[in-house]
């Protein structure tokens, strides 16, 4: 499966200390150099000071730049990460910005997961016992997700 992951989600399971769950659902996760460059302005952080360890997060480069159209919409590394998923022709993306998804979507027909989706997979899949200590984890860590989304999440996990 090539699954290519967009930064807010990989700092978002960074900054809990669940990271781990990518690498047990997928094995590998794609990212374009944008998306490396990102994380690495938070190198002094010591939740994601071992980023650079994480030798199953695989930094591949783009063959061809973005359309204009997704340069114009989006910032560079979700314009970055969806190229590369359609380069690769990647199972999955990994993004949480509303507007990215909606392009993936809509405009690229690729599929998606945010954060949320993936702490949904991992609990069906046994990975982890529960997802709502992970959700408040993540937002008690300055990561923006809604009331809504953590409320559906902890609903789609039966806690």
């Amino acid at each position: 499966m090539i699954v290519v992951s967009n930064t807010g989600p990989l700092i978002a399971l960074l900054k809990a200390g669940h990271i781990q769950i990518l690498k047990e659902l997928f094995g590998e996760i794609y990212i374009p150099n944008k998306v490396k460059e990102e994380i690495l302005i938070y190198k002094n952080s010591p939740e994601l000071s071992g980023f650079q360890a994480l030798d199953w997060i695989k930094v591949k480069d783009v063959n061809t730049p973005p359309e204009k159209f997704l340069e114009k919409e989006l910032d560079q590394g979700e314009s970055a990460v969806i190229q590369l998923a359609l380069e690769m022709k990647a199972n999955l993306v990994i993004i949480d910005e509303k507007k990215a998804r909606r392009v993936c979507q809509l405009i690229y027909d690729l599929p998606i997961k945010g954060t949320g989706g993936i702490l949904v997979m991992a609990k069906q899949k046994n990975i982890i016992s529960a997802a709502k200590p992970i959700l408040e984890s993540i937002v008690e860590n300055g990561y923006f997700l809604s009331k809504r989304l953590v409320e559906e999440v902890i609903s789609q996990c039966h806690e």
